[in-house]
């Protein structure tokens, strides 16, 4: 793709794969994935953590969670931004070429509950050839109780 310059002239604009800018500026990138249903209706999900897998390059991407809603309309509550970060899996020792992480959804060991979530995905503002590989959801699903007690 080429981009031409207005009138008054300047560079003829080109998208570079190997570098991380666009006219020489850096910019962020993120994606937002979702709405991932966790539970049909009649159960719960009990949500733990999430794993992220990326191409070791530039900063650990960060990673935030929408619960229960749709981004993008009115009087919707912003992302959560899952700050406990470790290795994924913990016990296994560090890759030297990917960033494997595990985003816990709190501070402490309680797990979060919803039905759907959306996840984002936001990678610094850089010039690194950022790429996410894969995700998890990690957690279990409950069957709600009836009034019966069954």
């Amino acid at each position: 793709m080429l981009v031409g310059p207005p009138a008054a002239g300047g560079p003829i604009l080109y998208r570079d794969t190997t570098s991380a800018t666009d006219n020489g500026a850096t910019y962020s990138a993120w994606a937002i994935v979702g709405s991932n249903v966790l539970a049909h209706h009649g159960q719960i999900a009990e949500i733990g953590f999430i794993s992220a897998v990326a191409i070791r390059t530039g900063s650990v991407p960060q990673v935030a969670v929408l619960l229960d809603e749709v981004s993008g309309y009115p009087n919707c509550p912003p992302f959560d931004t899952l700050p406990r970060v470790e290795n994924d899996p913990p016990k296994l020792p560090e890759s030297k070429s990917l960033f494997s992480k595990r985003y816990y959804m709190s501070q402490t060991d309680n797990a979060a509950w919803c039905h759907h979530m959306q996840v984002r995905f936001t990678f610094a503002n850089e010039n690194a050839l950022n790429e996410l590989l894969a995700f998890t959801i990690f957690g279990a699903i409950h069957n709600e109780k009836t009034e019966a007690g069954e």
